[in-house]
């Protein structure tokens, strides 16, 4: 099977919704004295082709990682466009609450017209391939978010995890380079359908296996 679409995030997933089951969403956030709600330091949302149970059991996984300044946040829901929705419109409330609220505020951007690129980058010693969007924000904004996060390095420890950069490529399974820009990164990883990718001129073509198999 081969479909084509721009490549445009809302193109893409629209030509794997075939394939997709579940959205996988993981999210670090960090607290401000002059603010209301969680911010938004670094989310990962992953498309996949897993079911929503599968997912979740992944993320049973995930250690509780919580104080009044620091956390991360996850949940697993079937695919459609929800959550997108509402990051794009700058809140989320993801539904794990051990200390505090779990509203999460957001830049606001219109994340469904980010452009998908195609990768391969080892993610906790493991390659992944997938399709991924990244949106960045004020630089200016999020150096003061990452210094908070930095001061919970001692923090983290008790969970095994030696850095706040370690932490998001273990728990959010994406390679994070630039600390203080990037808001967020969107996969899609439906590996056991993709035969290949194909890129030409801002338009992706998809050869998928046979999604009846």
């Amino acid at each position: 099977m081969t479909t084509s679409a721009p490549d445009e995030l809302y193109n893409v997933l629209e030509a794997f919704k075939p394939a997709l089951k579940s959205v996988d969403i993981r999210c670090v956030a960090v607290t401000l004295p002059s603010e209301e709600y969680w911010q938004n330091l670094i989310t990962s949302i992953i498309f996949s082709d897993k079911t929503v149970d599968e997912v979740k059991n992944e993320q049973k996984t995930i250690p509780k990682i919580r104080n009044n300044y620091f956390s991360l946040f996850y949940d697993a829901v079937p695919f459609d466009y929800y959550a997108l929705t509402k990051i794009s419109e700058g809140q989320f409330r993801i539904p794990v609450t051990i200390i505090g609220g779990n509203r999460i505020q957001f830049r606001k951007s219109d994340l469904f017209k980010l452009k998908v690129k195609s990768s391969k980058e080892p993610i906790d010693g493991i390659y992944n391939w997938m399709l991924s969007a990244t949106d960045s924000g004020s630089k200016e904004k999020r150096v003061e978010f990452w210094s908070i996060a930095k001061k919970q390095s001692v923090f983290i420890k008790r969970f095994n995890v030696n850095s706040i950069p370690k932490m998001v490529e273990q728990y959010l399974k994406i390679k994070y380079n630039s600390w203080a820009e990037k808001d967020l990164e969107i996969a899609i990883r439906p590996p056991a359908t993709i035969e290949k990718v194909q890129f030409t001129n801002n338009n992706l073509k998809l050869f998928l296996r046979n999604l009846q198999n």
